[in-house]
């Protein structure tokens, strides 16, 4: 048995959507009815129960390939992409088994070694050479030894068992791509455009009409003077009933109560980052010491030019024994160390600051060339003054209020003449320079060469146990409150640290809610709960606590008349007016148009129209009014239409002259039916898949997993 097969029988596992680029289009709308379903199916899919084991199998795919997520917001999205490679690869596989579609394994190994290998397989890093690159030669040494990776053997490294399950991926993944490739193909192949085709699609692109038509338009009349019964939402809604299909989806009001650390739990933060200052000035190891004593994502050991470096440091460059803090800093508490010091020969920067000047309607540029040259005289005579001159008269709003400071630079935005005069002065030196900004005065207050690698720990401030405990503290008795009968915003009255807020309509793919980081516990426990629930606890969020009341609870299968009513109601009035209009108008027989703008009287106009496009629908002064372009091509020359309702009111339209366009020139032919073709394709494909999942019938019972 070869070393490729053996691998192949490990293989359980789907690709994720980082990596997976089977095809183009988006998934969108996947989410169906909560419930209840077996104890451990996660989802329904064509009728077939998955397995809870199989999203947590994708999730561990998704985790192998971009890591579990540092933020909560990125452990969100880790699930969000387990479930799609899930709903993803159930569907494909059900589509691709029925037309069967399969991989060899001659073309499991072409992909691997053949004279084109696939894209993953080179960018993999599996097999490359010494050189760093990827050589086929390399494949069988590879697989070999994965085949000497056991992943049960508890005594096997960790490391091993992830390189030998990223290549288990690497081949699943390209499996998929490969089976998806020939899924399309097999569609484009299916797609054919005959030169009739094309013929009459040019002919309809290029032909054009002209129009004359009755419009009466619908804010013709008030608003205020349309009775809108139950009965015309009942007609207008049956009309439309298919926009108003919805997936189980909820409305939630909510309010949350955010820990935030108090000032003891930064002094906290402080007080614990002080204590290993000793420790730090004495490790032998700075950069090992303070990868294990910081809260950092990472750390830089990078050396780095001083316009780089953390501003606390810069006093104490030279100044390798000691450690610079706690500061405070954006994440919290921070201490420095320089580390080492080294010579760049490449960058030179140079700490610069200027004062700009600029012509205006109070002065010419020969009088700012001569402020410009009194200024230099002045600042070099006591340069003490740099900073409070640059704060009046520089017109650089970046800078002035910085005393005119750009900090450490070898480049700036003031072109090629500023940076190159700013390379040639002495340190100390005041000089003039003009750009296309204006003329500046500068000077370079120092210059460096060198870079300082800086080890660097860093203190997040956290709330307390007791922070913690008191913020919970107000959000039960507001709870309490609450559940008592208390109106959720009047009470909010004792509640200065509480916010409310409404959600938009969420399905069971929401993650986030506005003002709240790791919202998916409040979202769960809306999905089940019948309009009017109260959350029975204090639910938490990531550092905060929540109060949630579901507003609306809509299960799958279309939205009632009544739950869109108010939503509805400006389409019905519009409908109720078109309705009125076309009555009057359809009143009069006449064909003259003048004649049946006379008899509806005021709110009727007549127009006209010329070289309208089937194409593109637009009426001159009108807009998009595709029903009324469609039924002037569908008239005969000098026919009037009866009374249609559009976008913006009602047509009665008469045809005046149709023009035809030049034929297609027969060497466009073969280049328009290569576009038509791809584009027809691609249309068939993105078709093909939302029809699948249309028809899967997905249950998602995610949140009964807090998933």
């Amino acid at each position: 048995m070869s070393a490729l097969s053996r691998i192949r029988e490990n293989v359980g596992l789907v690709i994720t959507v980082i990596a997976i680029s089977l095809f183009s289009f988006i998934f969108v709308d996947l989410i169906r009815n909560f419930g209840g379903g077996p104890d451990d199916t996660v989802a329904e899919i064509n009728g077939s129960s998955v397995p809870m084991s199989d999203l947590q199998e994708k999730m561990a795919v998704v985790e192998r390939t971009s890591g579990p997520g540092e933020t909560q917001d990125e452990r969100d999205n880790v699930k969000i992409q387990a479930w799609q490679s899930l709903v993803r690869e159930f569907i494909y596989q059900n589509e691709w088994s029925k037309a069967g579609i399969t991989i060899t394994d001659e073309e499991l190994q072409m992909m691997f070694r053949g004279a084109i290998p696939h894209p993953y397989v080179q960018r993999s890093g599996y097999f490359n050479d010494s050189t760093g690159m990827y050589n086929p030669g390399t494949v069988d040494a590879v697989f070999a030894q994965a085949d000497q990776i056991d992943l049960n053997d508890p005594n096997v490294p960790d490391d091993y068992k992830r390189w030998k399950q990223g290549l288990i991926d690497l081949r699943r993944l390209i499996s998929l791509d490969r089976q998806g490739s020939k899924w399309q193909n097999m569609i484009r192949n299916a797609m054919l455009v005959s030169d009739n085709e094309i013929n009459v699609s040019n002919a309809e692109q290029q032909r054009t009409a002209n129009i004359s038509y009755v419009f009466v338009p619908y804010a013709s009349i008030a608003d205020d003077k349309v009775n809108v019964s139950d009965a015309d939402f009942n007609e207008y809604y049956g009309k439309n009933k298919a926009k108003y299909r919805r997936e189980t989806e909820v409305q939630i009001k909510y309010t949350f109560f955010q820990v935030t650390p108090s000032a003891s739990d930064s002094a906290m933060a402080k007080d614990n980052l002080s204590k290993i200052v000793g420790d730090f000035a004495a490790a032998t190891k700075p950069f090992e010491f303070a990868f294990s004593n910081t809260d950092a994502r990472s750390l830089d050991t990078n050396a780095r030019p001083v316009g780089e470096l953390p501003p606390a440091v810069l006093p104490f460059l030279g100044r390798m024994d000691t450690i610079v803090g706690p500061v405070r800093t954006d994440e919290g508490y921070a201490i420095y160390k320089v580390v080492k010091v080294q010579e760049d020969s490449s960058t030179v920067l140079s700490k610069t600051r200027h004062i700009l000047l600029k012509a205006d309607a109070t002065m010419d540029s020969n009088a700012v060339a001569s402020k410009a040259s009194e200024l230099r005289r002045k600042l070099q005579a006591d340069t003490s003054t740099f900073a409070s001159t640059a704060m009046a008269e520089s017109k650089d709003m970046a800078s002035s209020g910085a005393g005119g400071s750009l900090g450490w630079v070898n480049k700036t935005d003031f072109g090629p003449d500023f940076d190159k005069a700013v390379q040639n002065a002495a340190v100390g030196s005041v000089f003039t320079i003009k750009s296309p900004l204006g003329t500046h005065v500068v000077q370079v207050t120092d210059r460096s060469r060198k870079r300082y690698a800086v080890a660097s720990i860093v203190r997040n401030i956290l709330p307390s146990t007791e922070t913690n405990e008191a913020v919970y503290k107000q959000a039960s008795g507001y709870h309490g409150e609450v559940l008592g009968g208390a109106d959720m915003d009047a009470a909010l009255a004792n509640y200065p640290l509480a916010q409310t807020r409404v959600s938009p309509v969420l399905t069971q793919d929401n993650y986030s809610l506005f003002g709240i980081v790791g919202a998916r516990p409040v979202i769960v426990w809306a999905f089940g709960q019948e309009k009017g629930a109260i959350s029975e606890k204090v639910l938490e969020a990531d550092r905060a606590f929540v109060v949630a009341r579901v507003e609306y609870a809509g299960k799958k299968g279309y939205k009632s008349v009544e739950d869109i009513k108010e939503q509805i109601r400006p389409e019905v009035v519009r409908y109720v007016k078109a309705r009125q209009i076309k009555e009057k108008l359809s009143a009069n027989t006449a064909t003259d148009l003048n004649a049946i703008a006379a008899a509806y009287g005021p709110g009727a106009m007549v127009s006209a129209a010329t070289d309208l496009r089937f194409s593109n629908n637009l009426i001159p002064n009108l807009g998009e009014e595709p029903k009324v372009v469609g039924r002037a091509f569908g008239l005969k020359q000098g026919e009037v239409s009866k009374a249609l309702a559009g976008n913006n009111g009602v047509f009665v339209v008469k045809l005046d002259a149709i023009k035809e366009g030049a034929p297609m020139a027969p060497e466009m032919l073969s280049f328009q039916k290569m576009a038509a073709r791809q584009t027809k394709s691609q249309s068939a494909i993105n078709a093909s898949f939302q029809g699948m999942l249309d028809a899967a019938n997905i249950q998602d019972y995610r949140a009964k997993f807090e998933f």
